[in-house]
């Protein structure tokens, strides 16, 4: 649902303010599609992990396997699921990836 509200708020109404989004009334920032759209709801990423001090040379992994759930809005960050420990997070680094069988059936027995 804050998905699809978010989406809807980027556009124009005809009974808008001066012809702008309800977010650009809000916010006073003109919508960019490079900040705004910059990943589709449910798509499979793997994310960037954020750097622990003690992590630099070590061989743990530091990407995490995530469903994208929102952009943010800011710069290209994003609100995702990390499908590890199923707790969303924010972040700016990923890659899109076709999403392999065994996600699947993992999130059809979360569901």
């Amino acid at each position: 649902m804050k998905c699809a509200t978010y989406y809807s708020n980027l556009f124009p109404t005809r009974t808008g303010y001066k012809g702008m989004s309800p977010r650009e009334a809000l916010t006073e920032i003109k919508v960019d599609v490079k900040t705004c759209a910059v990943i589709g709801f449910g798509e499979f990423p793997y994310v960037r992990e954020k750097m622990k001090v003690h992590q630099s040379k070590s061989m743990e992994p530091r990407v995490f396997p995530g469903i994208a759930m929102l952009p943010t809005g800011y710069h290209v960050s994003c609100l995702f699921l990390n499908l590890e420990t199923m707790e969303t997070v924010v972040r700016d680094q990923y890659i899109i990836q076709d999403i392999p069988r065994d996600r699947v059936d993992r999130m059809n027995g979360i569901a």
